[in-house]
């Protein structure tokens, strides 16, 4: 280490600069000198316009890179070599203010809903929510996640400090979702105190790999192809069968394999920031009155007469559950006259196992 180098490390150690900027500011003084072929302390004014110009006109550098070389520069000549006069050498190039580029809600959603696996969505969403920079990211850890204050901590952040950050309710449910689909060994061991991030013993989908096969062998006439598929979906989800990435722990260098997800709009894991976004999209379209749901269900001894002409029962079942709604609503025992609107489904796709045909009004 040369005498220069020396100094100039000391006097960044001696006011705590971080890692990372001793390191640059080092490098930039070096290329300084290397460009040309000189000691630093042997260069003046001339070299340092020379120089500045260079990176602006032939690196074509940005200003905001320059900034940070010059500001180097300046550490060097005036806090090292004590060269006060050499500040007015270094001046700041102008830096043109523009508008950031604003994406929309449905922009952003598109974004992170290209994410390829559970890892890449909820890096996403993190660096979003939060507004973290990556390498803050990068050492994100289960204990700086608070969930009942509702606050995600960033430790040694820019400048060494630490600061609080909100911690939504959607981000919160996707490093949920993600903790219980990666194995521990691919994030550093929570404390014993986050209990709110740790995987249920016993999910859907363990039932269906352990009781499935043997099910399907006895039911299988039961089921249409688009049922089977959900099926073998939810069994496969976050297996081998599907494949999956290798995830590395940043600080202790643990490696562990997270399988991928299923994807299936039927899976009760996958789909539950799907769901939570379309129940808070409809939540919006809510009018300021009262609501009520009403089920009609069909007696199972009926169910053969709905998979034999399910066009004319249907039709029927709406007819008569409309019927019935409008009777209610103008007799004065029960509403008593009110004005009333509604609008009937049918929920027998949302039993994928059983069919049980329902109008829910």
């Amino acid at each position: 280490m040369t005498r220069l180098r020396k100094m100039m490390l000391e006097e960044l150690q001696r006011r705590n600069y971080s890692a990372i900027t001793t390191r640059n500011y080092l490098r930039v003084v070096t290329e300084f000198a290397k460009y040309f072929g000189k000691s630093p302390d042997k260069l003046g004014p001339n070299e340092l316009r020379t120089y500045q110009a260079y990176l602006l006109t032939e690196r074509k550098l940005t200003p905001g890179t320059v900034v940070n070389r010059v500001a180097a520069l300046r550490f060097f000549f005036v806090k090292t070599l004590k060269r006060h006069q050499f500040r007015d050498f270094l001046p700041y190039p102008q830096d043109r203010r523009r508008l950031p580029t604003v994406l929309s809600r449905e922009e952003v959603a598109r974004l992170i809903d290209a994410a390829g696996t559970l890892f890449r969505r909820t890096l996403l969403i993190t660096l979003y929510a939060t507004g973290r920079r990556r390498s803050e990211l990068a050492h994100l850890k289960v204990s700086d996640i608070d969930s009942q204050r509702m606050i995600i901590r960033v430790v040694e952040g820019k400048g060494g400090k630490d600061r609080d950050l909100p911690l939504s309710p959607t981000l919160l449910e996707t490093l949920r979702e993600y903790w219980a689909g990666a194995s521990p060994g691919s994030i550093c061991s929570p404390p014993a105190a986050v209990a709110t991030m740790t995987r249920p013993t016993f999910e859907v989908a363990d039932m269906l790999r352990v009781q499935g096969d043997r099910f399907l062998d006895r039911y299988r006439s039961s089921f249409s192809f688009q049922q089977l598929k959900v099926f073998r979906a939810i069994q496969r989800c976050r297996t081998a069968a599907l494949g999956g990435h290798r995830d590395a722990c940043p600080s202790c260098g643990h490696q562990s394999i997270s399988y991928n997800s299923c994807r299936n709009r039927h899976c009760p894991k996958c789909q539950t920031q799907a769901r939570q976004r379309w129940l808070t999209a409809r939540e919006r379209e809510l009018l300021t009155t009262s609501y009520f749901h009403v089920v009609f269900t069909v007696p199972h001894e009926l169910n053969v007469l709905v998979l034999e002409n399910p066009r004319l029962f249907y039709d029927l079942l709406f007819t008569a559950s409309a019927q019935t709604l409008l009777e209610i609503a103008i007799d004065g025992k029960h509403l008593g006259d009110v004005y009333q609107g509604g609008s009937t489904v049918n929920r027998t796709a949302l039993s994928p196992l059983f069919h049980q045909p329902k109008a829910a009004a």
